[in-house]
């Protein structure tokens, strides 16, 4: 069943860059079998000097990426106060951000009830 005659219309009247290029905005099943050539500069985030790993950040460095997130009480004393309490901590000292935060999730359920 074909589409009313003024959907039409309107579909055509805009004034979308892909529209005008004809350009598909999903895959479909012809393009499933295809297998897509790696990025020709490399990763999307390559790793350097000075680049962050969620798995072992510095204190420092895991308060200031929670502040910057929105976190309000995300300070090196409270993380360092939150591993005294139990928070998973690396043996080098680091910790990784992820566990810590599902640690501060764990004892805000906790806490609440």
């Amino acid at each position: 069943m074909a589409p009313p005659r003024q959907f039409l219309r309107k579909t055509a009247e805009l004034s979308l860059p892909y529209v005008a290029e004809r350009q598909r905005l999903m895959a479909n099943s012809r393009d499933s079998a295809k297998v897509s050539p790696p990025p020709a500069q490399g990763p999307a985030a390559p790793g350097g000097v000075g680049a962050l790993s969620p798995a072992a950040m510095t204190l420092e460095q895991a308060a200031r990426v929670l502040a910057a997130v929105g976190a309000r009480y995300a300070t090196v004393e409270n993380i360092r106060h939150d591993i005294e309490a139990g928070a998973p901590a690396n043996a080098d000292g680091t910790v990784n951000l992820v566990h810590y935060a599902a640690w501060v999730c764990l004892k805000l359920r906790d806490d609440s009830g």
